[in-house]
């Protein structure tokens, strides 16, 4: 299955969700009687890579904002800079999970929407 898909240009993140699903079923299957063994256990785990992410400098994220300046989007811009939330957190946010008084913004769900910004 990891080679399968590796082969397939899958990344080892992928690689490791499918092991544990199949981990997952297979254990409940043995637990059933279902299958003698889970021989998923035998195998090790696919090595993640953690690759660095470019991220903007001070001076690129102002450069972007003075673009923006003008763009209806330019507050979810600026959370996302300075919270590094990803888009289903940004996107999902209401102003019940913001306060402004302290500062904060709580995540509470993730967004179904499917927008692309």
């Amino acid at each position: 299955m990891g080679r399968a898909l590796a082969a397939a240009g899958k990344s080892g993140n992928t690689q490791r969700l499918a092991r544990t699903i199949l981990r997952r079923a297979l254990g409940q299957a043995e637990r059933r009687g279902y299958v003698a063994r889970n021989v998923v256990t035998l195998t090790d785990a696919p090595a993640v890579k953690v690759e660095e992410r470019p991220v903007l400098t001070p001076e690129q994220a102002k450069q972007l904002f003075d673009a923006l300046h003008d763009d209806r989007l330019l507050p979810l811009y600026v959370v996302a800079i300075h919270t590094g939330l990803r888009q289903g957190e940004l996107l999902a946010l209401r102003w019940s999970d913001v306060d402004l008084g302290a500062g904060t913004v709580t995540v509470t769900g993730r967004s179904r929407a499917g927008v692309r910004w």
